[in-house]
């Protein structure tokens, strides 16, 4: 009788077969959690990014009034080296440009300011908006503040 242990060509294919499910199923988990992750980064950039033209505007409250036409409505997806100057200095534009660079030009998305004066409770304020979308626009961060006019 030959009684040698030895692996039969089924059973390497089927340890074969076993192993790759496993590594698609590892390679599965790896690939979304890397979505998962580039996704939290991305509005985390937004977030910051929108933070910071918040925290710009609030730093030039005294002159809002002179610029809130120019911030009004700038859309920040089109390719940031074609804006051009409206009604406002250099500076503005500057910064508005430097916006558009930190969060990468864009040919789609929502990436919109927006400045409107309005009176509530008898008071002239300024409410501004900004809304960024991320790169796969499903991670907006829309953020709102609301600031006095200057007298």
């Amino acid at each position: 009788m030959n009684n040698k242990s030895a692996f039969t060509l089924v059973e390497v294919l089927v340890s074969v077969v076993i192993l790759a499910i496993g590594f698609a199923g590892v390679y599965s988990l790896v690939a979304t959690s890397n979505r998962v992750m580039n996704d939290s980064i991305d509005k985390e950039k937004s977030n910051y990014h929108a933070s910071e033209i918040i925290e710009t505007l609030h730093s030039e409250k005294k002159d809002l009034s002179t610029v809130a036409s120019f911030y009004e409505g700038k859309d920040l997806v089109t390719r940031c080296d074609d804006m051009t100057l409206t009604a406002s200095t250099e500076d503005h534009l500057n910064r508005l440009k430097s916006w558009c660079k930190k969060m990468g030009e864009r040919t789609t998305g929502d990436r919109k300011i927006r400045v409107v004066r309005k009176t509530i409770d008898g008071k002239d304020v300024y409410v501004v908006l900004i809304k960024l979308s991320g790169k796969r626009d499903k991670n907006t961060v829309v953020i709102k503040r609301v600031f006095n006019v200057a007298e």
